[in-house]
């Protein structure tokens, strides 16, 4: 009786343990693949709106509202003349301001990128 389930349990051990460690590989290949789907997906997004502002904004924000120079010295945008002022700001700060929200600057780059 022993012998018997010596071997039925190195069968289970034989057969179960290439099963386990199958299905956990395919968890964590799928977990991994759906993250750099994501990522992906976030990129897209940033370079479509950052090509969509920087045809709409074909001029500095700076230069428009006549900032200062102490305040262009703390301003992401102009540390960031490549991208459109709002968009830098937004990426400097991780949310866009509601003084951006009621830019003309911006409100012209969101009518260029729905047309």
């Amino acid at each position: 009786m022993e012998s018997v389930l010596a071997v039925i349990g190195l069968f289970v051990l034989r057969i179960g343990v290439p099963i386990v460690v199958m299905v956990l590989l395919s968890w964590g290949v799928s977990v991994y693949v759906q993250r750099e789907e994501a990522r992906a997906l976030e990129a897209e997004k940033r370079a479509a709106l950052a090509q969509a502002a920087a045809a709409a904004a074909p001029s500095a924000c700076w230069d428009v509202k006549g900032c200062s120079d102490e305040a262009k010295a703390d301003c992401p945008a102009v540390k960031r003349p490549d991208l459109p002022c709002w968009l830098a700001k937004q990426l400097a700060t991780g949310r866009l301001s509601p003084a951006c929200e009621a830019c003309a600057m911006y409100q012209k780059s969101l009518a260029t990128a729905r047309a």
